[in-house]
């Protein structure tokens, strides 16, 4: 496109930009370079068991180097030319930062042979079903010097999804034929519903749709919409709205159209030749910005509205879980976001998990039942609300809701157009994309002071706290939320201290699962302490990675695993 760019006819700003960009990426494109060549005459200076054992990776990198993995060998591009450090030392930087990212430092070219069977066998254990494989995966880890926490949690991140093989082989995610990027995974809508009605046993773990944008490279990490369709309609009008209609863009088209040649028959007639046809692609807003767009099948047969049900958090939190297994999501950027029903939806699983999302936007939404209680939830979680002022009548309506948010302890972006009823609102779309692209609009990190509420069963995991069953009398069921006797949202408060003690102080259960990882921040050198009134339990971390791994691949958050855990009583 920079080649082909008319500077003829553009101003001499542009012209510079154009250039600008052209030699930045010419540079980069060298640098890709100097380190195929450096590395692989470093590697040839080796001897030839040590050249063997990396051959591998040398291929991997030769062949996944690009401008979006080129950081991880910052240090080898630093220090590749330095002839004062002997090969292997410079081997194993280039390796390291493969392996661990930037600024790893790993110089140990023992170690870092070792990572790399190391993230082979993680790797293996994340996509794994049988428990005694996954147990044996953990056995063989135990043996390997490169196998700690530090290492594996720097791992992690880097690593390409663990089940992005699957894409090719598993029946249930199939590609679109017609749409460049979109994969259907599980039951179509009308397939899902008749489902739900025959035999809701034989319902597929998960159904959704995903669009990527063009450029995908399963090597880094896209930031993502978790879309909420209205009720009564398909999942794929969320595509639609943030990624664009299906079309053929000018080069398709102009490809089609060249091949609508006339050709000569044998006996010297003419004939026109059908084109091959090509499949459309989105040009919409998601594209543009870069996103992943994962549209979930949450609604039953028949479902008109939002039911603050733990079906519909299961059908979305599973979605967003098996898409992060199989597509290449930055956990720390998810956003959640969803029209009418499915706005009140994304607005209510929001705050319900704040832990998960960078942020959430409801559009056309109407928000009841745990909305009305969850404000002590809401300051953890930047919104964007839009709504006509046509759609009832939404400030005597939702006007205390709205104004919980106008203060300094939330970041809140309420929208209201004057004249409009329910509506799409297609024209916030790009300025949504603005606010989702805010250097602060990421996933926070977890609190050290924990105050949030619960009113169902299944909201019980914050953060770092986790608790069982709910006491009597705590929990509503929302489809009987109009016969509950008593409508008030159990506190929980848990804290951090600076002695390396975690305390609770008020939950709704007698029992709990403290999740610790260093962001807390905790000293895991150092013997850790958890407190809940007179029940005390102490945590010393043994370096064990079987907490790690195993929470990584039942959550896929792979940006944010807990090493260790402990659980009262």
């Amino acid at each position: 496109i920079l080649d082909q760019f008319p500077t003829r006819v553009v101003s001499r700003v542009t012209q510079v930009k154009v250039a600008d960009l052209i030699g930045s990426m010419d540079e980069t494109q060298k640098q890709i370079d100097t380190v195929h060549q450096r590395l692989a005459e470093l590697v040839g200076e080796l001897q030839e068991p040590v050249q063997n054992s990396l051959g591998g990776l040398v291929a991997e990198i030769k062949a996944e180097l690009t401008p979006a993995t080129l950081p991880r060998m910052s240090d080898f591009i630093r220090m590749g030319g330095n002839s004062t450090m002997d090969s292997e030392t410079r081997v194993s930087l280039a390796v390291a930062g493969w392996l661990l990212g930037n600024g790893s430092g790993e110089t140990n070219l023992k170690i870092v042979l070792s990572l790399i069977d190391v993230r082979v066998l993680v790797r293996g254990y994340l996509a794994e079903q049988d428990p005694g494989k996954r147990q044996e995966i953990l056995e063989r880890l135990s043996s390997l010097e490169g196998a700690r926490a530090d290492y594996i949690a720097k791992m992690l991140p880097l690593m390409k999804p663990p089940l992005i093989d699957a894409i090719e082989v598993d029946d249930s995610i199939v590609a679109d034929p017609s749409v460049d990027g979109m994969f259907h995974v599980g039951l179509d809508q009308a397939g899902f519903h008749a489902a739900q009605a025959e035999d809701p046993a034989s319902l597929p773990p998960v159904s959704y749709v995903v669009q990527l944008p063009p450029e995908y490279d399963p090597n880094r990490t896209y930031p993502c919409v978790v879309a909420m369709h209205a009720a009564g309609a398909v999942a794929e009008t969320q595509l639609n709205w943030w990624s664009g209609v299906p079309q053929q863009s000018f080069l398709q088209q102009k490809t089609s159209d060249e091949q609508l040649i006339n050709e000569t028959s044998a006996d010297g007639t003419a004939e026109e030749s059908a084109p091959e046809v090509s499949p459309t692609m989105r040009l919409g807003h998601s594209i543009r910005h870069g996103f992943i767009v994962v549209a979930p099948r949450w609604t039953r047969g028949g479902q008109g509205d939002y039911e603050y049900t733990m079906r519909e958090h299961d059908a979305v939190l599973s979605s967003l879980r098996h898409a992060m297994r199989h597509f290449a999501i930055d956990a720390d950027r998810v956003f959640i976001g969803g029209h009418g029903p499915g706005g009140t939806a994304a607005w209510d699983i929001a705050i319900s998990h704040p832990d998960l999302w960078a942020g959430m936007i409801s559009i056309s939404s109407r928000p009841g039942k745990t909305l009305q209680h969850y404000n002590a939830n809401s300051k953890y979680m930047p919104v964007y609300i839009v709504k006509g002022d046509k759609d009832g009548v939404p400030l005597r309506d939702y006007g205390g809701i709205y104004d919980r948010y106008m203060t300094y302890d939330h970041d809140a972006m309420i929208v209201l157009y004057r004249g409009r009823g329910l509506d799409f609102f297609y024209e916030e779309a790009d300025r949504i994309f603005e606010w989702m692209k805010t250097p602060g609009h990421r996933r926070a990190a977890p609190p050290e002071d924990l105050e949030v509420v619960s009113m169902r069963e299944g909201d019980r995991f914050f953060w770092w706290l986790e608790w069982g069953e709910m006491l009597p009398g705590l929990s509503i069921n929302p489809i009987l939320w109009n016969d509950a006797e008593r409508l008030k949202a159990a506190p929980v408060k848990a804290r951090v201290m600076a002695n390396n003690e975690v305390i609770i102080t008020q939950a709704p259960s007698d029992s709990y699962t403290v999740w610790l990882y260093p962001q807390m921040p905790l000293d895991f050198k150092e013997t850790i302490t958890v407190r809940y009134r007179s029940r005390r339990k102490d945590f010393t971390f043994d370096q064990s990675v079987g907490v790690m791994l195993e929470d990584a691949r039942v959550r896929a958050d792979r940006e944010r695993p807990f090493w260790g855990m402990v659980q009262i009583p």
